[in-house]
């Protein structure tokens, strides 16, 4: 092994064991960003693909100075900044469209969000996208608190396989699962990043948007028409 080779091994694995430190696992060629847990850095196949793994400070955390360490605490705030800071800017945009971001700020709540990604929005078909046209006129959007549970903090280490839970969207319920390769979904949603944690609850990335059934299928929930799973079993 030449010295520049051996080099850059032993800063990866110098950064990795650094405190507060987290693995980001990117497939090249696309937009996928899978947030890891801390001190994971096996890399892995994501539909045939190897991921390449980089690090970054987890969520909380900043480096102080050009070569420190993720030592700087960063401030909590509600989920909907939260959201935002992690690049959910297309929902957050909508959830001020539709008047429901004084309601998710609200100090003292309990709110677990599953906020989809800016690329989501642009896997929506056409017609999924007209439902979410419709659903912003009418009062406090029901295609967007689909993606809202209220009363509920939701952890990731709590979540359990064909657990339900119910949105605040009428009732209607989401689907969540467990894969023995570390991968999480909602309603076939892969969670990209979780338990980022905020003053009023809990936000979770994911990389589609959730669509809501129609009021005559609740409390069930419909697997997006832009989802690539078969079925109601997930294809991950």
């Amino acid at each position: 092994m030449n010295f520049m080779l051996f080099s850059v091994i032993f800063q990866i694995r110098e950064t990795r064991n650094r405190p507060n430190t987290c693995a980001v696992e990117e497939v090249p060629g696309t937009n996928q960003k899978y947030w890891t847990e801390c001190k994971y850095w096996m890399n892995r196949e994501i539909c045939g693909v190897k991921t390449v793994l980089r690090y970054e400070c987890c969520e909380g955390f900043h480096q102080i100075g050009k070569n420190g360490g993720c030592f700087g605490v960063k401030p909590m705030t509600d989920v909907v900044k939260t959201a935002r800071d992690l690049g959910a800017t297309v929902f957050v945009d909508y959830l001020n469209e539709a008047g429901l971001t004084e309601r998710l700020r609200r100090p003292g709540e309990a709110i677990t969000l599953f906020a989809p990604t800016n690329e989501a929005f642009e896997q929506l078909s056409p017609a999924d996208q007209e439902s979410l046209r419709v659903s912003l006129l009418e009062r406090e959007s029901p295609f967007l608190l689909h993606h809202v549970v209220s009363g509920r903090k939701l952890h990731s280490k709590d979540f359990r396989g064909e657990q339900e839970v119910e949105t605040v969207n009428r009732g209607a319920k989401l689907r969540i699962n467990k894969y023995n390769h570390g991968m999480t979904t909602v309603n076939c949603a892969p969670m990209v990043r979780k338990d980022q944690q905020a003053t009023n609850g809990i936000v979770h990335l994911i990389d589609k948007v959730l669509v809501p059934p129609p009021p005559t299928e609740l409390p069930l929930y419909r697997k997006p028409s832009s989802a690539t799973a078969a079925s109601e079993n997930c294809l991950v």
